[in-house]
């Protein structure tokens, strides 16, 4: 199977996460009684600065580190494990979660991803001439998996 159909997949699940994380950030700070055409152009920036500022590290390293966890789960190399030494970019993405407001941070889906970030990070931050254990990759493995699910499961209220 060609690889590439994971990366698309990917991108179009960190599209989807991005999409929800500007919808909650929209919905924190727009109010019912706004005008929908006021609230349309007004909200139209803020999405287009928060995918900008998330699309790049959710779609690239959160697919990513998926993906190459996945191989190695089966595949496990000293030198590949090395490879998900990632803590600068999951640190950012703990960080924007942290700045969410507190409506945001209240919604269950915010704080199960919030609770697997920070287990992801424990597991991309390790010293760069040590490689983490065949178990590590694979705890790492299904802790991404299920956050991407997490991120792209249906709100039901």
């Amino acid at each position: 199977m060609d690889h590439r159909l994971y990366f698309a997949v990917g991108d179009l699940l960190a599209n989807i996460a991005i999409g929800a994380i500007v919808g909650v950030i929209c919905w924190a700070i727009v109010s019912p009684s706004w005008n929908m055409w006021i609230a349309m152009f007004a909200m139209m920036p803020v999405g287009t600065v928060v995918g900008l500022i998330l699309f790049f590290p959710i779609g690239i390293k959160l697919g990513a580190m998926e993906v190459m966890s996945g191989y190695l789960v089966k595949n496990y190399s000293e030198g590949g494990a090395k490879l998900l030494r990632q803590p600068g970019i999951v640190g950012f993405l703990n960080t924007r979660l942290d700045k969410l407001g507190e409506k945001a941070q209240a919604d269950p889906s915010v704080a199960a991803v919030r609770k697997r970030m920070g287990e992801i990070e424990k597991l991309t931050t390790f010293p760069l001439d040590k490689a983490p254990s065949a178990d590590d990759v694979k705890q790492l493995n299904t802790l991404t998996s299920d956050t991407v699910k997490e991120i792209t499961k249906k709100q039901t209220k």
